[in-house]
């Protein structure tokens, strides 16, 4: 039975057996599965599914992310050896037979670093740079200066002006809470969502009849964004700028 080792640094926490068609989900709330009381961590921050396909694990639209083999991802399949990072915590899926679940909910409390509200620091932009500073070993530049400009997503169709993507996530869809509102009888409530990774913005269709289309063509798993691509879903219609204009 494939299972989870749940870590905090070199400090083994717990371990998890996944059985087929029992989701786990894991996040800071005391109804979670996997439950990680941990400032980085969302309420409810990610899911393990499993089916006749294979494991999956989707993330539940986090705050700060969750990261598989040092990437972050909206949905992926596990794979024997795959690390997954949420907050500070890792987790180690494994396929090898006999993994026994040591308990079927834990609270794995991490010491906090200074004593502040948890959920106050969790929104504030200076803890999510620090966070992703910390996943990807990334060092904070001096200054603040940017040294490329934000990426946008450029209305052709179904809209007007742009829509800069300074978040992690733009969700795109029929339902009004979106980033951006995609008209279509067939265009999913949540149907797209783009995200930023460490090698640029990806767009992975969630839901609907009505396919995501990059170029003219329908996406069937994340897709990395190129300069001047233009994504369509329904009626809507707009160019992914990633360049500064050239002077004239």
């Amino acid at each position: 039975m494939p299972y989870l080792r749940l870590m905090y640094g070199s400090k083994f926490i717990d371990q998890y057996a996944i059985e087929f068609g029992s989701p786990l989900t894991i996040g800071r709330k005391d109804t979670n599965h996997i439950v990680i009381n941990n400032l980085a961590v969302s309420g409810m921050h990610a899911r393990i599914e499993s089916n006749k396909d294979g494991i999956f694990l989707i993330d539940l639209e986090s705050k700060n992310g969750t990261f598989v083999n040092g990437k972050t991802t909206i949905k992926c399949q596990l794979k024997d050896g795959d690390e997954i990072v949420v907050g500070k915590h890792k987790m180690f899926y494994s396929e090898a037979e006999g993994g026994k679940r040591t308990s079927s909910m834990t609270s794995a409390i991490a010491p906090s670093a200074n004593g502040l509200d948890e959920t106050m620091v969790l929104d504030t932009s200076k803890h999510r740079a620090m966070i992703s500073s910390i996943l990807t070993g990334a060092v904070p530049g001096k200054g603040g200066k940017r040294k490329s400009p934000i990426p946008v997503l450029l209305y052709m169709k179904g809209g007007s002006g742009k829509v800069v993507l300074r978040n992690k996530f733009t969700r795109i869809g029929k339902e009004k809470s979106n980033d951006i509102v995609a008209k279509g009888l067939f265009v999913g409530a949540r149907a797209a969502t783009v995200t930023k990774r460490n090698d640029g913005y990806y767009v992975t269709h969630m839901n609907g009849l009505s396919r995501t289309r990059i170029n003219g063509k329908k996406i069937n798993t994340a897709q990395k964004l190129e300069h001047g691509d233009i994504l369509s879903l329904g009626t809507l219609r707009m160019k992914f700028l990633s360049k500064p204009k050239k002077a004239s």
